[in-house]
């Protein structure tokens, strides 16, 4: 029996091709107000609307953007400097999400990806998010929802 082996570049190419696929043109866009944060979503087509984010005896009406697809999420400050990003699941509830303590995992469930400035992140598990992002200006929560009907 003989074995053909494949060139490294050809392995690579070949891995390339079949990892997930985010189109990078912009979907949408969104000023965070306390923050000052710039947000653009990409990969997906978004409805942008409010909810009710509940933690625990808190209750909070945030952003909410509901993707069809696993989102590119690029997070861009007036300075161009990288805000910190907080993830964690939100659970979806009869009127709107709540803090969900399951355990998430970087580079699983969400992916952070090199930016030229900012800060840009991949959501890689088709889910509810409850994102947080801080600047020196502020904070901001934002209720990404990934999930699939179906």
């Amino acid at each position: 029996m003989q074995i053909k082996r494949l060139c490294p570049a050809a392995a690579c190419l070949l891995l390339a091709a079949c990892a997930p696929q985010t189109d990078p043109a912009a979907a949408h866009t969104a000023q965070l107000p306390a923050s000052g944060v710039t947000l653009t979503l990409a990969g997906c087509t978004v409805a942008a609307g409010e909810t009710n984010y509940f933690e625990g005896d808190e209750q909070a009406a945030v952003p909410l953007f509901d993707c069809d697809a696993a989102a590119l999420l690029t997070f861009t400050a007036a300075d161009g400097a990288a805000p910190q990003v907080e993830w964690c699941f939100a659970r979806p509830e009869e009127q709107g999400f709540a803090y969900s303590d399951a355990e998430i995992y970087e580079k699983v469930d969400y992916v952070p990806l090199p930016a030229e400035s900012g800060a840009q992140y991949r959501a890689d598990t088709l889910y509810s998010y409850a994102v947080t992002v801080t600047t020196e200006a502020g904070q901001d929560v934002f209720i990404l929802d990934c999930r699939q009907d179906g």
